[in-house]
């Protein structure tokens, strides 16, 4: 009796897990079908519910013919699932070139699964036998290429995860990070659970095979599916403006990322340079807080793709959001790997600094330049007077970041002591703790937070922040304790310098 109420359970579970995943499968073609990483999702989903119904249809069918043409459907499901999950991460979160991403070579893996169908259906090793016990399915007995089908389904599975942990080690936002892990949780949740539940708990109860791999995995498939429908990117197809015979006004060298000084509001000479090489034969996309129909008739663009950077509903096709930065990250990144020659023009800077924190922007920035470098373009960054203190500060913790870089290759060629290495390190880390502390203090003073103050006291700001840092980083272990400690004397040092400076002027008066 508790065998049949635990079975008809069971039942009533994957008839759901079917329907839901139907219906999920639905809304992931209704809402997002985008970009390429989300139409292979929608191909991985649809996977998965012909995986579920085969599931479903075993466990109901009444004779051996039933039960094997179901089981069919059942691997058959499972084959085309590893296949697009792979698919999906090499696109998603964004694509990196690594193994068969072209598509040509995607579609002759396609033959993998299409072999095993083959082998499956027509040779009779991989499935030998269906038991029956009392009218009901007992067991499966495999043959002995069943172990095509699990490795194909492991080394593929297993490739994918390896490209979303390579995206993951890379990200450059905090929340690219978090969506990886929760793509990661619902792989863990289908994997493991499932496996738990068919190998040890069902097998022990007696309840023959298949029973709750199906029912897991369509619940990682809800937690893989928030990810994908949450995740915003814009695939923007390059184009070519024109080709003018005209000698350009700038030549911009190729994987360079340029701060362009703006001396005017109205007409922005970032601007400028960029509708110039877009109509060189240069492929360009446009990232602007101006409405892109005046971006189009100020600049003279008229193929050339333009995202507006807005809160606006009005082109919400053709806008990303300021606070959608990793959105927008990803987009650009989407475009470079696509486009010949690409030029890529940016203004609005302060506005994603306001929106998004310093942090973000730095990240922000910093991934541009390596994208740029990597896919032979050209940046532009369009820096107006609110924004040149920031851009600054910015460059010079670039000039920093490359010193310690360098200091550390010298002392792995022992071209330097240990004890000037320590000296020197104590030195660089200091500036490059200073100058990002003068970076959050920029920010927060745009954003209202910290309103005009002295010299001494904007600098006593400054220092504090850099304590907090420098201890963040000893926490973190980015600095030894030794070279840390000194680092944090130091600048208690200066603290209580300047709060001596402040009562000293507060005693004056």
């Amino acid at each position: 009796m508790v065998n049949m109420a635990i079975e008809y359970i069971h039942l009533i579970l994957l008839e759901v897990s079917l329907v839901a995943s139907l219906l999920l499968t639905l809304i992931v073609l209704s809402k997002k079908l985008k970009s390429l990483a989300s139409l292979y999702y929608f191909f991985f989903m649809c996977a998965i519910s012909v995986h579920i119904a085969g599931d479903l249809f075993f466990q109901l069918s009444t004779t051996v013919r039933d039960a094997l043409f179901w089981i069919y459907v059942y691997w058959v499901g499972f084959f085309f699932l590893a296949i697009f999950f792979f698919y999906f991460a090499t696109a998603f979160p964004k694509r990196k070139r690594l193994f068969f991403t072209n598509e040509p070579a995607k579609l002759i893996l396609l033959l993998i699964p299409l072999g095993l169908i083959y082998i499956l259906t027509y040779s009779g090793e991989f499935i030998k036998e269906i038991i029956f016990s009392q009218a009901q399915i007992n067991s499966v007995v495999y043959g002995n290429l069943y172990w095509m089908g699990t490795t194909y389904l492991a080394i593929f599975m297993g490739l994918g995860l390896i490209k979303l942990f390579i995206d993951y080690k890379q990200a450059s936002f905090e929340s690219e990070k978090k969506t990886l892990q929760l793509v990661f949780i619902g792989i863990f949740i289908a994997a493991f659970f499932g496996m738990l539940g068919d190998i040890f708990l069902i097998r022990l109860l007696g309840f023959g095979e298949l029973k709750l791999a199906s029912v897991f995995m369509f619940i990682s498939c809800v937690v893989m599916s928030y990810v994908v429908i949450k995740h915003k990117i814009f695939t923007i197809t390059p184009v070519t403006e024109g080709f003018s015979k005209e000698k350009p006004i700038f030549s911009a060298e190729l994987g360079r990322t340029y701060f362009i000084d703006e001396k005017s509001k109205s007409r922005k000479k970032a601007l400028r340079l960029f509708s110039d090489l877009v109509r060189h034969n240069r492929q360009g996309l446009l990232v602007s807080i101006d409405h892109p129909n005046q971006i189009r008739q100020k600049y003279q663009l008229e193929k050339t793709p333009v995202v507006w950077l807005s809160d606006s509903i009005e082109m919400k096709k053709n806008s990303i959001k300021p606070n959608e930065i990793e959105a927008l990250n990803n987009t650009i990144h989407l475009f470079l790997e696509r486009a010949n020659m690409a030029v890529v023009a940016i203004d609005g800077i302060e506005k994603l600094i306001v929106v998004n924190g310093s942090r973000k922007v730095i990240n922000f920035f910093d991934s541009l330049m390596k994208k740029s470098i990597e896919t032979n373009s050209t940046i532009f960054f369009s820096v107006s007077d609110t924004e040149k203190e920031f851009v600054k500060i910015y460059t010079e913790t670039i000039a920093i970041k490359k010193t310690l870089n360098d200091l550390e290759s010298k002392l792995l060629s022992r071209k330097i002591s240990n004890e000037a290495y320590s000296e020197i390190l104590i030195e660089n880390w200091e500036e490059l703790i200073e100058k990002e502390a003068e970076l959050k203090i920029f920010e927060e003073e745009t954003i209202g937070k910290i309103s005009d103050e002295s010299p001494i006291k904007h600098q006593l700001f400054i220092e504090q922040k850099a304590l907090t840092i420098a201890n963040y980083y000893i926490a973190k272990r980015k600095i030894d304790t030794h070279e840390g400690n000194e680092i944090v004397n130091n600048i208690n040092k200066k603290i209580i310098r300047l709060e001596k400076e402040i009562r000293k002027d507060q005693n004056s008066y």
